[in-house]
């Protein structure tokens, strides 16, 4: 199968978004500016580009954490004044686990907040520990996890929640390139059984190509959108596919638009006085 199949309307709607944040008494530093852009419903958009240059900020304003300085935000065609919790879910690059909870017990505990009857809950909590590998591991502690299996558990209580959009800033980012790509199948298995919309933060080319069905490349600080490239490649990406004259034309494209925007970002050097 080539590509995947996806709706038109847009999930999440990015118009013109600034964020500037005060620097010292009357300064300000320019994070975002007039960044505008569409993923639509069950697509998984990937954003790159330098370190510090907006990823992270841009994902907190849709998640509603945070108030852009100018221009909007909309989902499911809602302008976003402050946190959906419905709708609206995020995964962090560390689990964030309650070292006291057990696995199940830490899936448990947003659908707790939402006051979900006990029975419907346990249903939840045993449905997505299933869907992310983790049976027979629900009532370990996550002193006793690996990262990989920790970040599954963050994954499990996000999905529980049963919302459609899902952010995810960095999830894999601190685990070992092999458990990254396991995680990463993983999730494209997650959200072919889900359905859900995601926007996923990543440093990493070859994991944007891997997982999106777009990559939306950033510039330097203050982001905006450089290029918004389409993957048509073949699902599911297998290892084979990363070899391929066709991955290998995606993976320079992108560094080529990136490469551009890491050396714009170095600092000059300072003259020796």
């Amino acid at each position: 199968m080539r590509g995947r199949t996806l709706l038109t309307e847009p999930a999440i709607e990015l118009r013109n978004l600034k964020k500037s944040y005060p620097v010292g008494n009357d300064g300000t530093i320019e994070v975002v500016r007039d960044v505008s852009l569409r993923v639509g419903a069950r697509e998984l958009v990937s954003l790159l580009g330098p370190s510090g240059c907006g990823k992270s900020t841009i994902l907190a304003i849709v998640a509603g954490l945070t108030s852009p300085t100018g221009g909007e935000v909309r989902v499911n065609g809602d302008r976003v004044e402050g946190p959906r919790p419905t709708e609206i879910t995020i995964v962090f690059q560390e689990p964030n686990l309650l070292p006291w909870r057990r696995a199940d017990q830490n899936v448990r505990y947003g659908l707790e907040l939402r006051g979900v009857d006990p029975k419907v809950m346990n249903g939840l909590v045993k449905k997505y520990l299933n869907l992310v590998g983790l049976q027979g591991f629900e009532k370990y502690y996550p002193s006793q996890l690996s990262g990989g299996m920790a970040q599954r558990v963050a994954l499990a209580r996000a999905l529980a929640l049963e919302t459609s959009i899902v952010l995810l800033d960095e999830p894999f980012g601190a685990l070992d390139e092999n458990t990254r790509s396991i995680l990463g199948d993983e999730l494209l298995r997650i959200k072919s059984f889900t359905e859900k919309t995601m926007l996923f933060v990543t440093h990493s080319i070859e994991e944007a190509l891997h997982l999106s069905d777009r990559v939306l490349i950033l510039s330097a600080r203050p982001a905006r959108v450089k290029d918004d490239i389409r993957i048509n490649l073949e699902t599911p990406r297998t290892v084979e596919l990363r070899w391929s004259p066709e991955f290998q034309e995606y993976k320079v494209r992108i560094w080529q638009s990136l490469k551009d925007e890491l050396e714009r970002d170095v600092p000059e050097p300072v003259a020796n006085r």
